[in-house]
């Protein structure tokens, strides 16, 4: 979309930012989401968290002066692209809103007995069947843009409602390629973002399932957040092993050897592959009393009768 062509086309570069940012504020979702309704509003809020750092790092705020240092700072392609790209993403929401009212007064012509599906989810009383987990991360993450974007007053506008699957991809899909063709054309930015991801991270979570909830919507949505939720539960959580493949007659231990009375963080596993006759040891061994560590530059035979002690084996120990 050119946004010279649309009533948008008059906004400078924070209008148009501003007006993105409102229209996440003005979506529900229909009841047909059912079971997949927060993963959904979750995937919503990433693309909203990422499209918010992407203008906090190129100092895109409410503060006249800063608008003055940016505008100062940026070349005119620089802007051009920045404020075509903002018109796409706001243009998208058009789109999507247009086609779900569209749905919505078609379904309330055919009948008045199928009324029932254009029933919204509220996602904030008590009794809507809802995670605990999920509603805190949700107003975690409306209450930390809120806060980036201080003095930025909401259009007074109606909510609209999201009814089908396509369409709510349609927009994330928008979303997200818009999004990182403006982080890709402002590369100088990355590294802002990801310390603004960083702090996201420390910010939305407070234990290991909120870590493993965020990454889960992060990787097909934001690199950068994805990134920082790993670094954070390496830190937080334990050592990660990912993509990991033993074959043959491979003996491979994943894990750490802890000394009694000593703490240790549990560590996460995925995408493992076991083949042929590898035996293979996921997680921390805890010594008992008494027991001494394995030192690791002894023979595979030796280590194998001392990993024996675990109960946590993928496969025996032979």
């Amino acid at each position: 979309m050119d946004p010279a062509s649309t009533a948008m086309g008059a906004l400078g570069l924070f209008g148009l930012f501003t007006t993105c940012m409102q229209c996440f504020e003005y979506i529900q979702y229909g009841r047909q989401f059912g079971e997949h309704y927060e993963s959904a509003v979750l995937k919503v809020d990433v693309c909203r968290l990422r499209l918010d750092r992407w203008a906090q790092s190129i100092g895109l705020n409410d503060d006249p002066k800063s608008q003055a240092r940016l505008e100062a700072s940026l070349s005119k392609k620089e802007v051009a692209i920045a404020k075509n790209l903002l018109g796409n993403i706001a243009e998208a929401f058009e789109n999507v809103e247009r086609l779900s009212k569209k749905y919505e007064a078609t379904m309330r012509l055919i009948s008045e007995d199928q009324v029932e599906i254009l029933d919204v989810i509220n996602g904030e009383t008590d009794d809507d069947g809802l995670s605990a987990r999920f509603k805190k991360m949700h107003l975690k993450v409306k209450n930390k843009v809120r806060s980036r974007q201080k003095s930025t007053t909401s259009v007074d506008k109606a909510k609209w409602a999201l009814y089908e699957k396509k369409r709510f991809e349609d927009l994330v899909r928008d979303i997200r390629d818009h999004t990182d063709a403006l982080i890709e054309n402002f590369p100088r930015t990355v590294t802002v973002q990801g310390q603004l991801a960083a702090e996201d991270v420390r910010d939305l979570t407070e234990d290991a399932q909120d870590r493993v909830m965020l990454k889960s919507i992060a990787e097909d949505n934001d690199r950068i957040l994805a990134q920082a939720v790993d670094n954070e539960i390496t830190v937080q959580d334990g050592h990660q092993f990912k993509d990991i493949q033993v074959s043959g007659f491979s003996k491979a231990f994943f894990g750490n050897d802890i000394a009694y009375g000593v703490k240790a963080r549990g560590n996460t596993y995925s995408g493992m592959i076991i083949n042929g006759n590898a035996v293979v040891h996921a997680g921390n061994v805890y010594r008992a009393r008494g027991q001494r560590q394995i030192e690791f530059g002894q023979e595979t035979r030796r280590a194998t009768t001392d990993l024996g002690t675990s109960s946590s084996l993928t496969r025996g120990w032979y």
